[in-house]
């Protein structure tokens, strides 16, 4: 009787791990390879090749940059940031000083050539980011702010604000030259479903090549989104800027501009804070949209982010040489009228413990700030330590930096709902 084949034979090993390629084991038999002795008549054993094959797969985690949160408060009562669409406050040239010096600063060891890309007009930008309402407030003579990413979030459609926006700045005589419009989707993550009629598209408003003082607008309906893209380690690639009657999906020519962002700044109104501030302790629970502007609509957040806050607080001027005496003889009516407050309490004073928030040392300050001074005592009779004195506006200032406990926990902070948002900015 002769002897029928056997075929070859695959056995496959179980299910491979979440981190490693699976393992294949084949058994091969050899029809051919007969024994030559007819008494026996049985077959050599069975040759096994086995081949392995294992692929490890470390997880890289990318930290997001942190959000610098930058707000003046004032202390009676607290935590006060605006009134009536302005500040409580008359200005303080100081604290503008500072505020216009944090928010444009770039280290001189930061330049366009140590990102991956090489294109000649790459621009190294701080990123401002703000309410519709906060844009607005700031006057048409400084909008947008020089030497700034300004980042606006509004549930307005992106291309006809930013259409406005061009009208305005064509009426004004402060504008040489014509800007470029540009147009690209605002959410990177390939699974968000698009929800029927949303507005899922940013724009970018760049200056003409004649500006001094360099100032493209970022106008996007989706605050978690632009952080993310602001927060990627390489530069941001502009598409082509829309010419009239061209398609808004025309194909990026190689003569692109990019924008290399070095911090995030976020300078209001109260529901942007609030936005960051949920975003930041890793909350699943979004804020209620309103009016000036949105979340993420699918209820993710497209990364975590830590919150770095550099507060200044106002109080009313007076006359005494320590923070105790003040805080005994200060009169229990409060400094400035206020409707609207930052969405949530800090320590009046840095020597007081917080359960969310720990005042950082001078150090850990100047770090920060890449070693800009903040406004300080001048040392004259009357002044308290660490308060700068403004005599026009008749108020004391100081810069405090707060960073959160335990900034990579899965700690929940709770913040009031009752806010408007401020149209005050500084």
């Amino acid at each position: 009787m002769s002897r029928v084949a056997t075929p070859p034979s695959t056995t496959l090993s179980g299910p491979p791990s979440p981190t490693e390629l699976h393992t294949t084991s084949v058994t091969f038999t050899d029809p051919f390879d007969s024994n030559d002795d007819a008494d026996t008549k049985k077959m050599s054993p069975t040759k096994r090749i086995i081949k392995t094959t294992t692929t490890t797969i470390t997880p890289i985690k990318v930290h997001q940059k942190p959000v610098y949160v930058i707000v003046a408060t004032s202390l009676n009562p607290p935590m006060g940031i605006g009134y009536k669409g302005e500040l409580p406050w008359p200005q303080i040239k100081a604290d503008m000083a500072f505020f216009r010096k944090a928010t444009s600063h770039i280290a001189p060891s930061i330049s366009p050539s140590s990102s991956t890309t090489s294109l000649p007009s790459t621009q190294t930008l701080n990123a401002v980011v703000m309410g519709r309402k906060t844009w607005e407030s700031i006057p048409p003579k400084f909008r947008p702010l020089s030497n700034r990413l300004n980042v606006i979030i509004t549930r307005a459609k992106s291309s006809d604000f930013a259409r406005h926006i061009l009208k305005e700045l064509r009426a004004s005589n402060t504008q040489n030259g014509e800007w470029s419009l540009h147009e690209f989707s605002s959410h990177t993550k390939q699974r968000l479903r698009k929800p029927s009629g949303a507005n899922r598209t940013s724009t970018f408003l760049t200056p003409p090549p004649s500006t001094q003082a360099q100032a493209p607008i970022l106008i996007s309906p989706s605050l978690p989104s632009v952080l993310t893209l602001l927060s990627k380690p390489t530069p941001i690639i502009l598409p082509d800027p829309i010419k009239a009657g061209a398609p808004t999906s025309a194909p990026t020519s190689n003569t692109s501009t990019s924008i290399s962002i070095n911090k995030i700044f976020c300078i209001g109104g109260a529901e942007i804070y609030k936005q960051i501030l949920a975003i930041s302790s890793n909350h699943h629970d979004r804020p209620a949209p309103d009016s000036d502007t949105d979340s993420n609509s699918d209820g993710e957040s497209d990364g975590e982010f830590d919150v770095r806050i550099l507060q200044t607080q106002v109080r009313a001027h007076a006359s005494l040489a320590s923070s105790t005496e003040l805080s005994k003889q200060r009169s229990p009516e409060p400094d400035f009228e206020c409707d609207t407050f930052f969405p949530d309490l800090l320590p009046a004073d840095p020597s007081i413990k917080s359960t969310k928030w720990k005042s950082l040392p001078q150090e850990r300050l100047d770090e920060w700030l890449d070693g800009l001074p903040v406004p300080q005592s001048q040392n004259s009779s009357g002044d308290a330590p660490g308060w700068y004195r403004d005599d026009k506006g008749g108020v004391d200032i100081r810069v405090v930096g707060w960073e959160r406990r335990g900034a990579r926990s899965d700690s929940v902070i709770s913040l009031p709902l009752n806010f408007k948002p401020s149209a005050s900015t500084r």
